[in-house]
């Protein structure tokens, strides 16, 4: 695994999917800051210094390509749980969250995002990790941000947390099987089946709320107010707080 470092670039995912013919497979990239980090829906990700940004570089896919970003989701979950202890959960369909279990004071701790370039096998596949470990995060979020450094109530230096990382995620390729990873991802989900939610889809600017049917895993299943049922493959979920008395 090639691993480069810059201190500073626009976007870690950017550089690599650009620079993709001259770099080999596995290679990561980290940066000490992001001047334009990417999110979902190409979204801004707020990537000051003191945080972990990094990129990985896929050539060869002997895996689903659409398991990769759930390997790198769970790597990052270990790491935190050995670091911190229990209360990280996998936010559907790409995040990792930190909750005590009172949905208003829950955050996110990192979000992954996979880009996929070109056909079939001759793609590329870079997926990017951001957490926020010592850095100051952002007040105003559609879904509120929290760094390690408020979890654990210490500092901790980001190189030896994103070694760990990586050495989580190429065992999670390494032994990959697909009934251990879905059981995983359903023990660590922070949504559960009969849960009420609500989700948006930035493309379309539509929003919907209904009950989950099962936890989701790769599509997310929900039974609307209508009693339709739809399947969704990505979008932000958010749990619904269901008043007392309510009929729902």
């Amino acid at each position: 695994m090639l691993k480069l470092f810059l201190p500073t670039v626009d976007s870690t995912n950017r550089y690599l999917l650009e620079h993709a013919a001259f770099l080999p497979h596995f290679c990561v990239l980290r940066a000490g800051c992001q001047s334009a980090g990417r999110g979902r829906f190409a979204r801004n990700w707020v990537s000051p210094v003191g945080g972990l940004w990094f990129s990985l570089l896929l050539k060869h896919f002997p895996l689903p390509r659409n398991v990769i970003p759930s390997l790198l989701a769970l790597a990052g979950l270990d790491v935190l749980e050995k670091l911190c202890g229990k209360g990280f959960w996998l936010k559907w369909p790409n995040d990792i969250v930190f909750s005590t279990g009172t949905p208003s004071a829950d955050g996110k701790v990192a979000g992954i995002l996979g880009q996929f370039c070109g056909q079939g096998e001759k793609g590329v596949l870079v997926v990017g990790m951001g957490m926020n470990i010592n850095n100051a995060v952002p007040g105003k979020l559609d879904f509120p941000a929290v760094s390690l450094r408020d979890v654990c109530h210490q500092h901790r230096e980001v190189v030896p947390v994103y070694f760990a990382l990586l050495e989580a995620f190429q065992e999670n390729w390494n032994r990959f099987e697909p009934g251990a990873w879905k059981r995983r991802v359903r023990q660590k989900s922070y949504f559960h089946a009969g849960e009420r939610v609500s989700l948006h889809c930035a493309l379309s600017e539509k929003r919907w709320e209904g009950t989950l049917v099962d936890t989701p895993v790769e599509a997310l299943e929900l039974v609307l107010d209508s009693g339709e049922s739809k399947s969704f493959q990505a979008g932000d979920v958010r749990k619904v707080r269901v008043e007392r008395g309510s009929s729902r």
